[in-house]
């Protein structure tokens, strides 16, 4: 497969699981009472708890899972797939790390289709890089 092809498709994962966590996140803020926000600014506590807790999910999985992906791509298939496992797979995966954890605060409420789609899509990435 051409390598702008598996870029596209990584990008597309890493969209969808983007969108998927973050209605994830605000179905979860909405279901505490919540239906708005100012981005950048004052918010009420509950919301900024989330936002923090999101943040630490994200940001302690995405370079973890940056590291295995791209180790394992390394080891399959070299550096090219190294680099694009590492920069995509990572981020991909920590968004469905984050988005599920909220998903189960909500025991399965909202976005079963866009994480269908999300998690579809990454599958197709991982599969479509190896063939």
């Amino acid at each position: 497969m051409p390598a702008w092809l598996g870029a596209l498709i990584g990008i597309g994962a890493l969209l969808l699981a983007a969108k998927a966590h973050g209605r994830q996140v605000r179905f979860e803020r909405e279901a505490a009472g919540y239906r708005s926000v100012v981005f950048g600014g004052e918010n009420p506590e509950f919301v900024t708890q989330l936002w923090r807790r999101d943040r630490i999910r994200f940001w302690t999985t995405a370079p973890i899972a940056s590291a295995i992906l791209g180790a394992a791509a390394w080891w399959a298939q070299g550096w090219p797939l190294a680099l694009a496992a590492a920069l995509l797979g990572g981020p991909v995966v920590a968004f469905h790390v984050a988005g599920l954890a909220s998903f189960t605060v909500q025991r399965g409420r909202g976005g079963t289709g866009w994480w269908a789609a999300s998690m579809l899509a990454a599958a197709f990435a991982v599969v479509a890089t190896l063939v």
